[in-house]
């Protein structure tokens, strides 16, 4: 929002200011740090900051994409039905052949808190 403004302001510089930009060197312009003395420094700024704004194509108040991280958002995590109705019915099996669960589970690469979810999660698909 202030570039724009800036830029506006830019085609509406007193004469008086435009011809002293003119009778500055334009070594000076780019200095930090003026010579002759405070006035000079600050007009020196002045013009530069004005060719910064001069120079910024229209639109360019937005931020730019990709510059932040997008927040992720919680929601559900999507399981392959299939799978979990497959390995429920392994589980089965395997239950009624005396496995425990937690070796059931170590062996299909699952801890016992999410093996026990997938049965869950079978579960209240099939009512």
């Amino acid at each position: 929002m202030a570039s724009r403004w800036l830029t506006d302001q830019r085609e509406h510089l007193p004469e008086g200011l435009a011809a002293l930009v003119a009778e500055i060197p334009e070594s000076d312009k780019r200095a930090t740090v003026a010579p002759q003395g405070g006035a000079q420094v600050a007009l020196a700024s002045l013009v530069y900051l004005f060719e910064i704004v001069a120079a910024t194509p229209a639109g360019s108040d937005k931020k730019p994409k990709g510059q932040w991280p997008k927040r992720k958002r919680g929601g559900q995590k999507k399981y392959d039905a299939g799978a979990d109705e497959k390995l429920a019915k392994n589980w089965g099996v395997a239950k009624r052949g005396g496995t425990y669960k937690a070796d059931f589970a170590r062996d299909n690469g699952l801890i016992l808190a999410d093996f026990s979810r997938l049965l869950n999660r079978v579960r209240s698909r099939k009512s």
